[in-house]
């Protein structure tokens, strides 16, 4: 049957396997030569059988491959006898896999079957070729492992030529081999074999292979039919490829922007009972911050629904969001007017309890959030629950809440903006930054409040020391010298102008550049758009809308 060394034992084993059979099989009187033959070969079948399947389960594989090699040659009369040859075939096939050999079984099994000759020429002749389901399975098997589509795909031709029956072993190897190359795949045979598995089987798309077919048909359009065939049991087993295969799916889901897909699935893979923990969280935390990272305002509405959508899944399931998450989210939900008042603010908070904790840092992202949002009410509502529940608010998000006061511009405002900052200053536990002592100074400036204009920058020069970065400041410089105007105190309003004639020449006279590139006019309506060059928390301020 095929070329090979010849195996003594293997031949001696059919020899001693042919006497038993003859001698266990009834006689029959008066029978032919040819009529013997037949009941001898009919005979054959079962113990050729059960031997091969004795060896297998003694991994006695020599055994095996040596019978497929010396069989024709001890039982010539049985050589044309499709069953003997499917057996020993199938068996010959799983010895090879298991040696991982899996080129020998393609080219042994299939290919060397498929070319007959006649006249002089070849042809295939399908009625003569040799196939089972258990061997197309191992064929396919084969084909998966060394990424053989075309061969797998010709199978699946003789299959269908000769009505081999498909099980879901055979169709799961050759979805797999399609699937190996994600690039060229033939994307409508891989859903008509998905469709025949639902509805010719009546049974699932292999879950291990799920999530890879969606995700193709959702980088060729085709999603729609693909979700005619996606079911996912709760009890359906998850290792750690087909886990991490979902998490590939989803994100290329959420990129392609079908969310409707995405949500159904994500839903269910987080009721699997199967899936780990692990996962759970990860595609909780990955899609929840992938939705927010959409920013078009057209889509604030539809992004809040997502989020909270998915926020409700990971509150039932006890999942805490990281904290790259919270700013995006409550700005989202500040735009989409899900979040209108303070209650509203605090209720969600309280909603969501094991998703978002309210502690110092989720009420700075929500400050800032709410700064970034201009929304006055909310801001005051935030500072006024940290205060009363005893919250630390860090100081980059003071810094953008001094700010946002200052620019409003309202006496109220600035009276807000001037008491936080006594307050830090009087705190020697928190120094003050550069950016802050100037929206101090320009503030109390503006409310006439000269001492304590002065004494933010005499504070803030004694820390500053040798760095004398206020030099490189002039408004901070030219509010200092009317602070000190204004209360008389001469010796140092002198100093402040030689100070900045020696910097800057004579600024009083005449428009120029400040240090912080913004147009000064010599009045007391510095723009303070440039605050925040040098926050604690640069992160904060490279966040754009």
């Amino acid at each position: 049957m095929f070329a090979s060394n010849f195996s003594s034992s293997a031949k001696q084993s059919l020899i001693n396997l042919g006497k038993k059979v003859e001698s266990s099989s009834a006689k029959v009187d008066g029978e032919s030569d040819y009529q013997k033959a037949k009941r001898l070969q009919k005979a054959m079948t079962g113990p050729l059988d059960k031997f091969l399947y004795h060896c297998r389960q003694r991994k006695d594989y020599k055994q095996i491959e040596g019978i497929a090699y010396v069989w024709d040659d001890v039982f010539p009369q049985f050589a044309s006898n499709m069953k003997h040859r499917t057996i020993i075939c199938e068996n010959y096939a799983f010895v090879l896999n298991y040696q991982q050999r899996f080129g020998d079984v393609i080219d042994n099994l299939f290919k060397k079957q498929l070319s007959v000759r006649t006249n002089g020429g070849e042809s295939v002749n399908y009625k003569a070729l040799m196939m089972s389901s258990q061997l197309a399975e191992s064929i396919l098997l084969a084909c998966g492992h060394l990424k053989d589509t075309e061969s797998a795909v010709r199978l699946l031709e003789i299959m269908r030529l000769k009505n081999v029956r498909i099980t879901k072993v055979a169709y799961f190897h050759l979805l797999n081999t399609l699937l190996k190359d994600e690039e060229n795949v033939n994307l409508g045979l891989v859903l008509q074999l998905c469709e025949e598995v639902v509805h010719d089987l009546n049974d699932t798309v292999p879950m291990s292979l799920l999530p890879t077919v969606i995700k193709v048909a959702a980088e060729h359009d085709e999603l729609d039919r693909a979700m005619n065939v996606y079911n996912h049991p709760i009890d359906a087993p998850m290792d750690s490829f087909t886990e991490f295969r979902f998490e590939i799916c989803l994100q290329c889901l959420c990129n392609h922007g079908y969310i409707s897909a995405m949500m159904e699935i994500y839903n269910n893979v987080m009721k699997s009972s199967t899936a780990t923990r692990g996962l759970k969280e990860r595609l909780s935390k990955c899609l929840l911050l992938k939705c927010l990272k959409d920013r078009k305002t057209e889509h604030h509405e539809a992004v809040a629904e997502v989020a909270l959508d998915i926020l409700e899944i990971m509150e039932e399931h006890q999942i805490e969001t990281n904290h790259h998450t919270v700013y995006p989210l409550i700005r989202t939900l500040l735009l989409g007017k899900y979040i209108t008042t303070g209650d509203d603010l605090i209720a969600f908070f309280s909603k969501y309890s094991h998703v978002i904790e309210l502690n110092s840092f989720s009420i700075c992202e929500a400050v800032i959030a709410c700064v970034f949002c201009k929304d006055v009410q909310l801001v005051d509502k935030l500072f006024v629950h940290a205060l009363d529940n005893n919250i630390p608010i860090k100081y980059a998000a003071l810094e953008k809440v001094v700010s946002f006061y200052y620019k409003l511009g309202m006496l109220g405002d600035l009276e807000k903006v001037a008491d936080i900052i006594r307050a830090l200053r009087l705190n020697k536990h928190i120094p003050l930054g550069i950016a802050v002592t100037e929206i101090g100074m320009a503030s109390n400036i503006r409310l006439g409040r000269y001492e304590e204009v002065i004494h933010l920058f005499e504070d803030f020069s004694a820390m500053d020391g040798e760095r004398k970065r206020i030099l490189k400041r002039r408004i901070m410089l030219k509010s200092a010298l009317k602070a000190y105007a204004a209360l008389n105190r001469l010796d140092e309003s002198n100093a402040i102008k030689v100070l900045l004639g020696n910097s800057y020449g004579n600024v009083l006279k005449r428009t120029s550049e400040s240090a912080d590139g913004v147009e000064d006019n010599g009045d007391d309506d510095e723009d303070f758009s440039d605050f925040f060059t040098e926050s604690i928390d640069k992160k904060i301020d490279d966040r754009n809308p």
